[in-house]
């Protein structure tokens, strides 16, 4: 074991760094500059990530994954990932929607993990769907996952109580906050309308302090049947889940991993 970490420890500092690509934001980051690198290892050590990054105050990664076709839970959220695994189970997920995805770090992970599940994805900068389009969507991901450039808001609303899907996971940013018409009314009722009988919308708040979270949660309107507020290590997402269903409530939250924490509960 310790010969291992030695191992791993020497490896990691031969890390590679390589530019692919940069450019300037559009629209609400026109004042950030974007970089696509790699962070390469020895092909042995199957590591190596790619992501997307920006300068605004210091360097900022905003998106990345891992290259290798043999890991199916990516970098980014993994907490998320585990949480999305125990609902579903790795057969019965086959529909997903995905509002904001910059690098792709949710479809990839949902397109590798879950075989059957098809995913759409909308993403508001026609940039990032350029450079998800070169860089980030691989030979998996190609037959299963439309990425369509459409601002996610607008999206929701039309769509709302036309399709619905099976998981709904919302990941909206400006630069590094998360954009604030996430925390409505008005959107939570359009997520409500999207998810299937069943399913489960998932709202990405990081870094949002937790008594806001917290008072968001318990003021959502849409009838859902269990609002969960999720943490690892003080990272949190609120799940809210189209079931009042307590057997398939407690079996999911044992498979929960141990690190993994419901700090809220709300039954509608």
């Amino acid at each position: 074991m310790r010969l291992r970490r030695f191992i791993g420890t020497q490896l990691r500092h031969h890390k590679k760094r390589v530019l692919l690509d940069s450019f300037s934001g559009d629209g609400e980051d026109t004042q950030v500059r974007f970089e696509v690198a790699d962070y390469r290892l020895p092909a042995i050590f199957r590591r190596s990530t790619r992501t997307i990054e920006f300068r605004n105050n210091g360097r900022y990664v905003y998106s990345t994954v891992y290259l290798s076709r043999h890991r199916d839970f990516q970098p980014a959220y993994p907490h998320m990932q585990h949480t999305i695994d125990a609902y579903f189970g790795r057969k019965t997920l086959t529909s997903a929607l995905v509002l904001g995805c910059a690098g792709c770090t949710i479809p990839r992970f949902l397109t590798h993990r879950f075989k059957n599940c098809f995913v759409t994805g909308i993403e508001y900068s026609q940039q990032f769907v350029d450079i998800a389009k070169t860089y980030f969507i691989d030979k998996v991901m190609q037959p299963r996952f439309e990425l369509i450039r459409d601002d996610a808001f607008a999206y929701a609303e039309q769509q709302a109580g036309q399709k619905t899907f099976e998981l709904v996971y919302t990941d909206i940013y400006v630069a590094d906050n998360i954009h604030p018409k996430v925390y409505t009314q008005e959107f939570t009722q359009q997520l409500f309308e999207l998810t299937s009988e069943g399913g489960a919308a998932l709202i990405n708040s990081f870094r949002v302090p937790t008594g806001k979270i917290l008072d968001f949660a318990h003021s959502i309107q849409a009838p859902f049947g269990t609002i969960l507020i999720v943490e690892h290590y003080r990272n949190h997402f609120i799940l809210l889940l189209k079931t009042s269903d307590s057997e398939k409530l407690a079996d999911f939250e044992k498979k929960l991993p141990k690190n993994v924490d419901i700090i809220d509960r709300i039954a509608k």
